[in-house]
């Protein structure tokens, strides 16, 4: 969904940190207007990051079955959270 959004070919935490970075941020999560704009932007790339480098890439890359149903849920409680904030975001 992110990659669709940004338009772009990057793949993982680094699509992530292109994505959300407030240098060049193609996605805006809010105003940036003031600091806690700024932080909650950086913030939540490195949520977007770590989602990819921790939670994705094991089960893609390695044979990993998710077993423990209550990690499952956290995992899609992330996961909405994460998506419906994208959904809020300008590009």
């Amino acid at each position: 969904l992110v990659k669709s959004k940004a338009n772009s070919q990057l793949d993982g935490k680094g699509l992530m940190s292109t994505t959300f970075s407030q240098e060049r941020t193609i996605i805006r999560l809010n105003a940036l207007q003031n600091p806690s704009d700024r932080d909650e932007q950086e913030g939540f790339m490195y949520l977007f990051m770590g989602a990819m480098q921790g939670i994705r890439n094991p089960k893609a890359h390695e044979n990993l079955i998710q077993r423990d149903p209550h990690r499952t849920l956290e995992y899609l409680a992330l996961a909405s959270l994460l998506i419906k904030r994208l959904e809020e975001g300008t590009a």
